[in-house]
């Protein structure tokens, strides 16, 4: 049985008049507000990092998060004809967002990690590497049972 939720999420309606926010069973809204009458995205500001060779400092890190927003986001932007605002362009979450189809590790391994080293398209004296990280993949019925806890924030 598929269940079918309606309200708000991050400022998006779905189950309802996406003009005003109302939905069947919601009390009547008591003003009428036209959609695009208020801009409420917002961005946090992330600065960006300055080249650092990798003699000074060899760690690097990159979320392995499967967060794909950003990539979305910025597809919406385009397609609208407008350029998203800088700090809306997530890096990490624009590589996430794609499946990259590496093989899955073999064995008792836990993880596979994928590497590749090219020429620098636009500076020849510099190389870019790409390295991916495959986990192993666990059948729904072979993992443990979860409990998930979820937090509603309706203070506004």
């Amino acid at each position: 049985m598929v269940q079918q939720f309606t309200g708000v999420i991050r400022g998006v309606n779905f189950g309802g008049d996406a003009k005003t926010g109302w939905r069947p069973g919601a009390a009547s809204p008591s003003a009428r507000v036209e959609a695009g009458a208020a801009n409420r995205e917002a961005y946090a500001h992330s600065p960006d990092n300055p080249y650092v060779a990798v003699a000074d400092d060899p760690l690097s890190t990159f979320a392995a998060d499967v967060d794909t927003a950003a990539y979305s986001n910025v597809r919406r932007f385009l397609s609208e004809g407008r350029l998203p605002p800088i700090d809306a362009v997530r890096v990490e979450e624009m590589i996430n967002y794609f499946d990259y189809d590496y093989p899955a590790p073999t064995g008792d391994a836990r993880f596979a990690v994928h590497t590749e080293l090219s020429v620098c398209p636009w500076n020849p004296a510099h190389y870019l590497a790409r390295i991916g990280v495959k986990g192993k993949v666990i059948a729904a019925e072979n993992t443990p049972p979860r409990n998930l806890v979820f937090l509603v924030d309706v203070s506004g």
